[in-house]
């Protein structure tokens, strides 16, 4: 698998990304606060030179805020963030919490063009048409969230 053009550290063993690229996403225990265990903060790459920055900042964050709990995660299928049922690569509510938690801050470091055919909100949230911008990955993300934070509101009632 090539995942930059220039030469570039290696993080994963070919068994290990092996694993990571079928799951679409996974926590990186190695770059993240013990392991990823009880986060304060998630920050989240998408693609190989934005993962370079995460695991960057995850580094500068230990040094300067070392009491700050960030876990790390990389996402290799933009198709895993969308709802259950909107694609057959999207995780379930209980894979997406143990990755992105239920009541975490997340900060995504993605690096996107603008599509055209995503002027409108429901062209993006059900299939990811085109290219994705960050903005539209944040909005499906929040999509997700905040509509099951709504339905367990409604359920609890």
């Amino acid at each position: 698998m090539v995942g930059s053009k220039q030469p570039a550290a290696v993080w994963l063993t070919p068994e290990e990304a092996d694993r990571h690229c079928r799951a679409g996403a996974s926590v990186w225990p190695f770059a993240s606060t013990d392991k990823g265990v009880n986060p304060d903060v998630v920050i989240c790459g998408i693609g190989a030179e934005m993962m370079f920055e995460v695991v960057a900042a995850a580094a500068a964050l230990r040094k300067l805020a070392p009491e700050l709990r960030v876990r790390v995660v990389n996402v290799t299928d933009l198709m895993v963030l969308g709802e259950k049922g909107s694609h057959p690569h999207a995780l379930s509510n209980e894979d997406f919490d143990a990755l992105f938690t239920e009541d975490k801050a997340v900060h995504f470091n993605y690096h996107g063009m603008l599509s055209h055919e995503a002027a409108d909100i429901q062209d993006i949230a059900p299939s990811f048409k085109g290219c994705c911008s960050t903005v539209q990955i944040l909005i499906v993300f929040r999509l997700r969230v905040i509509g099951r934070r709504v339905r367990q509101q409604h359920h609890s009632v």
